[in-house]
């Protein structure tokens, strides 16, 4: 009885000491998904919360702990913080999936970092199309640079035996045109300028993979992105309702794989998306760093 008992407290000092070694891995989700903005911001109805609800349901079975943001619930403030909640609750080991369905838009590069001059940009409910001086500057739309850096601080969150996995189901080229039978396309072709400055994207850009090199401490990552910057996201219709092509075959391969951080899975969306004739000019690309499977 003595001996038990002392095991009990030695095992109990070992777990007071080293926390990080008994905590589970978990498995963590934040869903952000717009289908109705704004009349006064510019932005045409489409079907972001659809493929967020269908995911929801898919990532639970996966045993996610998922959060979700949709519609009017997906404002500039409530995404992020969400983002600096996800990145509080992050510990090393943990996977965590971003999913993005709404609009997006090029955003004018104010730093310097872009060569053709433009940062491409989430569109949260509660932002505009158009800069109008002293009355809307931008300030509410997630531009690329502010979203990477919440994912290198989830992916140092993580660390090493972590993994990120992001989807952007926005496209930054649209048209934002659709007829009654036409596919609703996300995304605009007319650029957020200070200076009125005119969107010419750079079409040079082909390749469909990139490799993100592999930084000491961070997690894996992959990223998703629906189609290349100047390409038109249209949505599909799939069950009798439109949604995004991206999210429909993640939704599809991700509900059918064995580990989610199995990288199987992840090509057979980007073949999934190059085989549907429905999205012949549009060409899903995947960006990843280094040991992204299990």
């Amino acid at each position: 009885m003595i001996r038990w008992i002392l095991y009990s407290l030695l095992s109990l000092s070992i777990i007071m000491l080293h926390p990080a070694s008994v905590s589970a891995q978990v498995n963590r989700a934040l869903l952000i998904g717009i289908s109705e903005y704004p009349d006064e911001g510019g932005w045409t109805t489409i079907h972001g919360a659809t493929d967020v609800l269908r995911l929801e349901k898919t990532l639970c079975q996966k045993d996610f702990k998922v959060t979700k943001l949709i519609d009017k619930e997906a404002t500039y403030e409530n995404i992020t913080k969400a983002l600096d909640k996800l990145i509080e609750q992050t510990h090393e080991g943990d996977g965590i999936y971003l999913h993005f369905s709404c609009h997006g838009q090029p955003f004018e590069d104010l730093d310097g970092d872009e060569t053709d001059g433009w940062d491409e940009a989430i569109v949260p409910y509660d932002a505009p199309q158009s800069y109008k001086k002293d009355h809307y500057e931008g300030e509410k739309h997630l531009t690329d640079d502010k979203l990477n850096q919440y994912l290198k601080a989830l992916r140092k969150k993580a660390g090493t035996k972590g993994y990120l996995a992001a989807v952007m189901d926005a496209c930054h080229a649209g048209t934002s045109y659709r007829g009654e039978e036409e596919a609703p396309v996300r995304g605009t072709n007319r650029g957020f300028s200070r200076k009125n400055q005119l969107y010419r994207p750079n079409k040079l850009e082909k390749a469909n993979t990139y490799q993100i090199v592999n930084e000491n401490g961070l997690s894996p990552i992959v990223i998703w992105e629906a189609c290349r910057p100047y390409q038109q996201n249209r949505e599909i219709k799939e069950e009798g309702q439109f949604m995004g092509a991206l999210s429909w075959y993640v939704e599809q391969k991700l509900s059918g794989s064995g580990s989610w951080r199995d990288a199987d899975w992840i090509e057979q969306v980007q073949e999934a998306m190059k085989a549907d004739i429905r999205l012949t000019n549009q060409n899903m690309v995947i960006e990843k760093s280094g040991g992204i499977c299990n």
